[in-house]
């Protein structure tokens, strides 16, 4: 009340008013520019910021540069250790994976020379051989996800076969590809050439990134 009283008596008496009402306009015109400028600074910033989000659109996909018909290629000579660990693994028994047992030493000289290297054949397991088409999948695209994939068996591959596995980009819908997968081995009746087999076929799905 007495500040009241106060301002009053100024009014009445017109003192020091001059002085006093423009100091107060003057700060309140201070403090909303401050203000109008704090405003459009964050307007500001939030509009970069979401700009920003609009034009990455999240994580950067790798599948945006891919072309149809893409070949990717691996290649891989499994041995009878990296047979043994899978078998391990799996619990895959079947004996056509694993070596034979040694035989006594007067059968082995009785055996002809070609039926030992038979004998030490063992069969890879498709499933090892047909895992080189996500290996591809996700070394070439570090963190998609292998969807989906068809397998055909076709003709048995040896410890020791050199196998080419190769994907083919057959169709892209944003991250979204398909694959033709196809495993090779060298023939044994030409083994220089280009004298290829099939040994697995199918088709991959993948999620791209």
């Amino acid at each position: 009340m007495a500040v009241a009283a106060a301002l009053t008596r100024l009014l009445v008496e017109k003192r020091s008013i001059p002085f006093l009402f423009p100091c107060c306009c003057s700060e309140l015109l201070s403090n909303k520019k401050k203000n109008e400028k704090k405003s459009s600074y964050f307007q500001a910033l939030g509009g970069t910021l979401l700009q920003h989000r609009k034009s990455s659109g999240g994580r950067s996909s790798r599948s945006q540069g891919l072309r149809l018909g893409e070949t990717f290629e691996r290649q891989a000579i499994f041995t009878h250790d990296q047979v043994e660990a899978f078998v391990l693994l799996t619990g895959d028994a079947n004996p056509i994976h694993v070596l034979p047992k040694q035989n006594s030493v007067e059968e082995k000289e009785e055996e002809k020379e070609e039926e030992k290297k038979e004998k030490k054949k063992c069969i890879v397991p498709g499933m090892l051989c047909s895992s080189l088409f996500p290996a591809i999948i996700g070394s070439t695209f570090p963190g998609s996800l292998y969807l989906e994939q068809t397998l055909n068996f076709k003709n048995k591959v040896f410890v020791g076969d050199k196998v080419t596995a190769r994907l083919v980009l057959t169709q892209l819908d944003g991250r979204r590809a398909k694959f033709q997968t196809q495993c090779f081995k060298q023939n044994d009746d030409d083994g220089d050439g280009d004298n290829r087999v099939v040994v697995i076929e199918g088709v991959a799905r993948a999620l791209i990134r």
